[in-house]
């Protein structure tokens, strides 16, 4: 029976009350916290886009080539960093390229699928982000220091120089043919370094601006070399002691450091050129004059044999007083033509007169140092300005002898170099007398790896408010470079990373494009 009371007394309880709140809250309550997971969902997705939309402005802004390479390098990068199975799905991925003022500017759109934010109609959400890359508009000067000896002509090594330089300078210089604030120099070399006689790119390096630095000036003996005029090489200044613990400034430093600040015009005797009394016109020495039976090798009357100034890819034995001396120097320039020119120009010189290499390094110091007799550089400490040199050879120092020539002739057992005869005038620090010709020319080669650190160790010391003043890259080209020199190119590098071993062509196109990378620095700006 139905009784008001009961009615009445239901109406007073309040023991489910709380129930019924909890339920409607439950609402608002997963909505926000599946609005939380959405958008934590949504800044992953952002923080993973940004990561890989960096790393591919990054690989645009070191690409050189058509809009449609960068295109191409950008997704291939920004894939690979933001691959298909990460959350969401690339609407949009988008590059503008602003040449003028160097930058670069890309930006992506993912889109991505809502969980709980769907309840209150919003299905997904649209995460972009966007960054700009700027080439570091810093000042660099970059001096190759490259063996051209006679061995580069074997299995297209001097092609793939070529090749590997004129890469390097694509990659430095971009679509710029004049860059303010880009150098480049060459330094050619063999045993000797051509600092140019004259130079018709650089009227400034004309004999004229030579005269304080040469000796006796350019013209020294030139009348007893018919035929012939100074090519620009020079003989390496030497002070008398060089050890380690006294050692000479002349030779391992820049500049017009020490007592012997000239240098003396380089010019290969003659020599004899059969045995004496001989008719049958067998040839002994390397470099030698046409008269029969000549022992006396300053003797002004005998002219020169097959005289050869220029060398080519396949010609590059040359006879004749500037016998060894490869092209001359190219002082730092912007001009991007002229780096060109002089790329294509490289050729091996002097087959079978031996390697100096630290008298090319040395000589790329003097190219990039402020100091004369080369002043193009900028002040070391300059601010916003980076210095570097790649020295590269394919092969050991040597000493090279002359098939013969002394035993047969009396004339001069070993190759002429920029330190003249090595073994039998006993230069580099070899004893002249007292030991046999093949201890003078090991003692030779063991004093030209000892200045090679010394000269590298010297430039390394170069520091400026506690910054390196220049960089050293060093490559061991070919695969005839021995384990001692490989090991004194790794030494010589400014740090491990900055040593190539580069067995083929290929693998040199790869470390110039490394180098010219590193060299080429980049920041996200914003």
């Amino acid at each position: 029976m139905f009784r008001l009371q009961n009615l009445l007394r239901f109406q007073e309880d309040r023991r489910a009350n709380m129930a019924i709140i909890l339920a409607l809250a439950m609402v608002p309550l997963i909505l926000v916290i599946g609005v939380a997971v959405d958008l934590s969902r949504a800044y992953v997705v952002r923080s993973r886009m940004a990561y890989a939309l960096d790393a591919a402005g990054l690989a645009v802004g070191s690409t050189q080539g058509s809009d449609a390479l960068l295109q191409d390098t950008m997704e291939k990068f920004f894939y690979k960093n933001y691959p298909e199975t990460e959350m969401g799905t690339t609407m949009g991925l988008g590059m503008t390229i602003d040449s003028v003022n160097n930058k670069v500017t890309l930006s992506a759109t993912v889109h991505l699928d809502t969980i709980f934010m769907k309840i209150v109609g919003i299905d997904s959400l649209d995460v972009a982000y966007s960054n700009e890359i700027t080439r570091e508009i810093k000042g660099l000067e970059v001096v190759l220091a490259l063996d051209t000896t006679g061995s580069m002509a074997s299995g297209g090594k001097i092609q793939g120089l070529r090749t590997a330089s004129h890469d390097l300078v694509d990659i430095l210089f971009g679509d710029q043919t004049a860059p303010e604030k880009l150098k480049v120099g060459l330094v050619p070399f063999v045993t000797s370094v051509n600092i140019g006689a004259s130079n018709p790119s650089y009227v400034k390096w004309g004999v004229s601006q030579y005269a304080p630095w040469i000796t006796g000036g350019v013209t020294v003996n030139q009348a007893s070399y018919t035929g012939t005029t100074w090519k620009g090489c020079v003989r390496e200044r030497e002070d008398a002691v060089h050890t380690a613990a006294s050692p000479d400034v002349a030779d391992v430093y820049d500049g017009s450091t020490g007592p012997n600040g000239q240098w003396a015009p380089y010019f290969w005797p003659r020599e004899p050129y059969s045995k004496p009394g001989s008719t049958s016109g067998n040839s002994y020495c390397s470099n030698r004059s046409n008269n029969v039976g000549v022992t006396n090798l300053n003797n002004v009357g005998a002219s020169w044999d097959a005289i050869d100034e220029n060398a080519s890819d396949n010609s590059y034995g040359q006879a004749g007083p500037n016998k060894a001396c490869p092209r001359a120097i190219l002082p730092l320039t912007n001009n991007r033509s002229v780096i060109e020119s002089e790329i294509d120009a490289l050729v091996p010189w002097g087959d079978d007169t031996g390697t100096i290499v630290h008298a090319g390094l040395a000589w790329a110091w003097r190219v990039i140092s402020p100091s004369a007799p080369f002043t193009d550089g900028v002040a070391y400490g300059t601010t916003g300005w980076n210095k570097a040199i790649i020295l590269l050879t394919d092969g050991d120092n040597t000493s090279i002898r002359q098939s013969s020539c002394k035993s047969n002739n009396g004339g001069p057992d070993h190759s002429y170099t920029g330190y003249g005869y090595t073994s039998d005038e006993g230069t580099l620090g070899s004893s002249a007398a007292g030991s046999s010709m093949s201890a003078r020319a090991s003692k030779a080669v063991a004093n030209e790896n000892a200045r090679l650190l010394e000269v590298c160790n010297n430039i390394k010391a170069l520091e400026t408010g506690g910054k390196k003043d220049v960089v050293i890259y060093t490559i061991a080209f070919g695969t005839n470079v021995s384990s001692n020199a490989k090991s004194l190119l790794q030494a010589c590098a400014s740090d491990t990373g900055k040593y190539f071993a580069s067995p083929s062509s290929s693998e040199l196109k790869a470390a110039f494009q490394q180098i010219a990378k590193e060299l080429s620095k980049l920041r996200i700006s914003k």
